[in-house]
């Protein structure tokens, strides 16, 4: 019951804790490790940059097609995913996470375990948070409830949001729902951070979960078995909730449900065999348009701070008309828009 792992940093301002970074990563990783099982070495690249934003965002390297849905649409999985389940880097990719930080976030960050000081934010939780979206908890709706690309693409957890009349939206994994003891609400009610995370407001008990907007200086955040509880669902190899053994008996490994059909890496190479139907368009990330966003509080002001922070795909049109899905199968890996809402330090206790 784990995974072996790797970390590459790429430091464009000669950050001084650069090792301490990297510590805080490796022991989110090792966190992870501990739950879930894997073949090969996860490779995580640890970019640290001055970008212009005050935040750090989170995601998988590529995204991979991986059949259809009951519906029809084509299901994507994470690269993430693929790498712990077949061992395999896909071609053309040299990591399969990507995490940014960006110069202003960093000195917030609090490093150690030693009691994280009010003002400051445990940079292992912040890893944490970002690697539950790069192991799953990501997908194609905007912010705005509107599907991209017209709803062709879903991830896995978006096969599990259930969304209703009055605005709500809730998980509906069966795992998660066993866990939680119903389905699970999902962030609906923020300008920036919609359906890919949990809790909406200081009064929802889950506003102290890893993966709720909101986050708190002065303390960690730990991995719930909720958060590893929906990672099971969308097909993260966990292996174990509070002892539980989800393996069979003849398997150490979970296996994957179905063999990607193919993927394009940023080079815009393909892997042998793909056939792509009518190549020329790209996804991309969009930093501003996605429904994935951290929202910051203060305690002192009780005031809300929105700015961006995670990712949903959103396609650039090469050949065909714009906003509208390639007619190729490929998804291609993401580029970041470092185009964010900025926060200085000083307006108090942020994430």
């Amino acid at each position: 019951m784990s995974f072996n792992y790797s970390v590459n940093i790429n430091d464009t301002i000669g950050y001084p804790d650069e090792d301490r970074l990297v510590s805080a990563l490796n022991e989110a990783l090792a966190d992870f490790s501990g739950h879930m099982s894997g073949k090969g070495t996860l490779v995580t690249q640890l970019n640290i940059g001055d970008a212009g934003a005050s935040r750090a965002d989170g995601s998988s390297t590529i995204f991979l097609t991986n059949g259809l849905t009951a519906g029809g649409q084509t299901l994507v999985q994470l690269g993430s995913i693929d790498t712990l389940l077949t061992g395999q880097h896909r071609q053309g990719t040299a990591s399969d996470i990507t995490i940014n930080l960006d110069r202003a976030y960093l000195p917030v960050l609090h490093f150690g375990d030693d009691p994280v000081p009010d003002g400051r934010v445990d940079a292992a939780s912040v890893f944490r948070h970002e690697l539950q979206h790069a192991f799953g908890m990501t997908g194609y709706i905007q912010n705005d409830g509107v599907a991209l690309s017209n709803g062709t693409y879903m991830t896995a957890f978006d096969t599990f949001i259930d969304r209703h009349a009055d605005g709500s939206a809730f998980f509906t994994g069966p795992t998660a729902e066993r866990i939680y003891g119903g389905a699970v609400p999902l962030t609906t009610t923020s300008d920036t951070e919609n359906f890919y995370h949990l809790a909406n407001g200081l009064s929802d008990v889950l506003v102290h979960d890893l993966m709720t907007g909101v986050y708190f200086s002065g303390r960690t955040y730990e991995i719930s078995n909720l958060d590893l509880a929906i990672l099971k669902d969308v097909g993260a190899p966990v292996t174990d909730l509070d002892g539980v053994d989800f393996r069979p008996a003849s398997q150490t490994v979970a296996k994957p449900s179905a063999t990607p059909d193919s993927e394009t890496p940023s080079s815009g190479t393909h892997d042998s065999g793909a056939t792509p139907d009518s190549p020329g368009n790209t996804a991309s990330i969009d930093w501003n348009a996605i429904g994935a966003a951290m929202t910051h509080y203060n305690e002192a002001t009780g005031q809300w701070w929105n700015g961006s922070f995670d990712a949903l795909l959103t396609w650039e049109a090469g050949t065909g008309a714009s906003n509208q899905a390639p007619a190729q199968t490929d998804v291609a890996s993401p580029t970041e828009d470092w185009n964010a809402t900025q926060h200085s330090p000083d307006t108090g206790p942020w994430l």
